[in-house]
């Protein structure tokens, strides 16, 4: 379940999505040897005359000599500058992690639609209700604690009907609360046969969440999940959510201690990638299923 629909947002740059790289410091060149250098004998100064001074038989065996190994040693190779281009190149992908609600499925505002029909209550009071109701929980979310898996399905839909009653003058009816939001919602078909086809070509795939433990039955009977996906980290189960960093700590762990940068993730929520894009995770934003699939196959380079 996502937030974002019934609360205020700020506009914020779309993460920048595909491959991220960052280049090494720039190595300075040496100083190339000061004009003149090694034409006269140190102590020496050169002639003023025009004419050149004789070199002893000493001083030139000795540049021979130097010449001669200078031109039979092996070329040394630029450590420095092949470290660099190792750090400049980026870190292969190779995990693909999901969000669920909005990405394998369409869009939430749909959810929330059928929400507001079968109830009669608008988007704006469940927003305010909720906002309210965190009074009740010692100033924490309702919907938080819910996603967290601290309150119950129960007493999320009690704090609501206790908030929404004096809004509206009367208590709604919440009791079909999860079926009516799923009522809402399909699946995203393109989106799952893109991450079916990801997983054929042996990305490891992951589901990242912000879910309802009482809801994990139904959302689950909507798509293969144990056909796709290995892993999923579902907020209402770990006791953390998106955007908290903690949760993509915990995802990337549990993918075997992946480094972030070889992670692509798609979410619908801008601040959830920005997010994961601060964790060195390349993110990708979706808007619509042709710009997402056209951001996750570029970050592939496919």
């Amino acid at each position: 379940m996502s937030s974002h629909c019934f609360r205020p947002s700020t506009t914020a740059p779309a993460p920048t999505s595909g491959r991220r790289s960052s280049s090494g410091p720039r190595v300075p060149r040496s100083p190339s040897a000061a004009p003149g250098a090694g034409s006269s004998r140190a102590g020496s100064p050169p002639p003023t005359d025009g004419s050149r001074q004789p070199a002893s038989p000493g001083a030139s065996t000795a540049r021979r000599r130097q010449a001669a190994t200078r031109s039979s040693a092996p070329e040394r190779p630029d450590a420095t500058g092949a470290a660099a281009r190792a750090e400049s190149r980026p870190v292969p992908i190779r995990a693909v992690i999901s969000d669920f609600g909005g990405v394998l499925t369409s869009p939430l505002l749909g959810a929330f639609a059928r929400f507001q029909e079968d109830t009669g209550v608008t988007l704006e009071q469940l927003g305010a209700a909720i906002a309210s109701g965190a009074g009740r929980l010692g100033g924490r979310n309702p919907l938080f604690e819910l996603e967290c898996g601290r309150i119950s399905e129960g007493r999320f839909l009690e704090i609501l009907g206790d908030e929404l009653e004096p809004i509206r003058g009367e208590r709604p009816a919440l009791h079909r609360f999860g079926e009516t939001y799923f009522d809402g919602l399909d699946p995203n078909d393109e989106m799952i046969a893109e991450m079916r086809s990801l997983a054929g070509r042996g990305y490891r795939m992951a589901i990242l969440t912000n879910n309802v433990r009482e809801w994990e039955p139904i959302w689950r009977a909507m798509l293969p999940v144990d056909e796709i996906f290995e892993l999923v980290v579902d907020s209402s189960v770990v006791g953390m959510r998106k955007p908290d960093a903690e949760i993509y700590e915990l995802t990337l762990e549990r993918l075997g201690g992946i480094d972030p940068g070889a992670c692509l993730f798609i979410d619908d929520t801008e601040v959830n990638c920005e997010a994961a894009a601060a964790l060195g995770i390349q993110a990708v934003h979706l808007r619509d299923n042709a710009q997402a699939i056209a951001e996750i196959r570029s970050a592939l380079d496919e």
